[in-house]
C-alpha cells in the first residue's frame, strides 16, 4: 500500500509524488495516532511532505470522511 502523508493534492510535491509511486491507497493531512493502525509499517511505502512533522499531531485526520 502506498501512503502520502501531508502531500497536498494541488501541489506539485503530490504530482511528484505520484509520478515516482503511483496514486496512494491511503492519504492523510499529518502524521497522527490514528494512522499507525492503518499503516502496516513494514510492508507499506509512507511518502511524507516537504513540512510534515515528524511528531505526531494532537490532531486526527479521519480520511474515511473525505473519500
Amino acid at each position: 500500500m502506498i501512503v502520502f502523508v501531508g502531500i497536498g493534492f494541488k501541489s506539485s510535491d503530490y504530482a511528484a509524488a505520484v509520478r515516482v509511486w503511483g496514486k496512494p491507497d491511503y492519504y492523510t493531512c499529518w502524521q497522527d495516532y490514528r494512522m499507525d493502525g492503518d499503516i502496516d509499517w513494514q510492508n507499506d511505502t509512507i511518502v511524507y511532505g516537504r513540512d510534515v512533522p515528524m511528531t505526531y499531531s494532537q490532531f486526527t485526520d479521519d480520511t474515511s470522511r473525505r473519500f
